[in-house]
């Protein structure tokens, strides 16, 4: 059974396509929220071969509808006020105190597409180790201590026609506050429960939709494979010998290699190239919007790439 493949939305509809455009085939990325950031050269030799090389399939009339709602509701009990020294009263009866809070969001989408183009690639080890061997991504990898994920854009979907579309958000904040004194243990009397509390209650709500229309070509959608790495000693810092003649002088030096060391003198080792993996929104903590089928008539999930926090006002 394959693994269910996933497209990532594009965050805004401003990103025009092609290997000038900040979201390309063959990039290296550190994360799925940020495709517009390529770690190499999307310029190389390798990012036009492959850009060149991509399997291409068109869909016209196309439409796609997405829905996600997360609701986080916890309940956290506790004598807080008691537990800063607080108390209630000549006798000292103990206040106690809770809240209850819920954060909820809705998000929606409906977009028309007269013509979507998915472009796909299939990069070899022989290309992914050129793109990953340059030395910018090799000195981000070095910066992050061998410790930062590593994405290739294997395929990207673009609206060549522009689109219509409608994007509704809706945010709902409630939330109720309790505070309670023990009656009970103040009156003196023996195991009795007698209390009294008061709450206040509130919420608040927002919504906003905006729609339109998109004239020129953008990135609509990408999908993503991790490129798995592993941190190398390196013993011999890079010197060797050239020996030969140049301009009919004899040439007897050595010639120290351009390599990325960390200060610890290890380096970074292509390993691998991971399958699609359908947990990947889960581990960035991104909302999947729902399910599709590909044209190909696998299923598939389609998450949004939001850049603001749940939380955020």
């Amino acid at each position: 059974m394959s693994l269910k493949r996933t497209y990532f939305l594009a965050p805004t509809r401003d990103f025009p396509p092609g290997t000038n455009g900040p979201i390309a085939l063959g990039n290296l990325i550190k994360s799925p929220r940020s495709p517009e950031f390529p770690l190499n050269n999307p310029s190389s030799p390798t990012i036009l071969k492959l850009a060149k090389e991509a399997h291409i399939t068109t869909e016209t009339d196309a439409t796609r509808s997405f829905s996600s709602s997360v609701t986080i509701r916890p309940s956290v009990w506790a004598s807080f006020l008691s537990s800063v020294g607080m108390t209630l009263g000549q006798n000292g009866a103990p206040l106690g105190g809770g809240i209850d809070y819920s954060i909820s969001k809705t998000e929606t989408g409906e977009f028309v597409l007269p013509k979507l183009e998915t472009r796909r690639i299939f990069p070899s080890m022989v290309d992914i180790r050129a793109i990953f061997e340059e030395e910018d991504v090799q000195r981000a990898i070095s910066d992050s201590r061998f410790r930062s994920n590593l994405y290739i854009i294997t395929v990207i979907q673009i609206a060549t026609e522009g689109a219509e579309y409608v994007l509704r958000k809706v945010r709902e904040r409630g939330g109720n506050l309790h505070v309670m004194a023990d009656w009970g243990t103040a009156a003196g009397i023996p195991g009795g429960q007698a209390s009294a509390g008061s709450g206040i209650e509130g919420s608040i709500k927002r919504e906003d939709e905006a729609g339109g229309k998109v004239q020129e070509p953008f990135i609509f959608a990408y999908a993503l494979q991790e490129v798995v790495y592993r941190r190398k000693k390196v013993v011999d810092r890079g010197a060797c010998r050239v020996q030969g003649t140049l301009m009919g002088h004899d040439l007897d030096e050595v010639v120290k290699e351009k390599r990325v060391l960390a200060d610890d003198g290890y380096e970074a080792e292509l390993a691998g190239l991971k399958e699609e993996d359908p947990d990947m929104p889960e581990y960035w903590d991104l909302d999947v919007q729902g399910e599709a089928v590909d044209l190909d008539g696998e299923v598939c999930q389609v998450v949004s790439i939001d850049k603001e926090d749940l939380d955020s006002d």
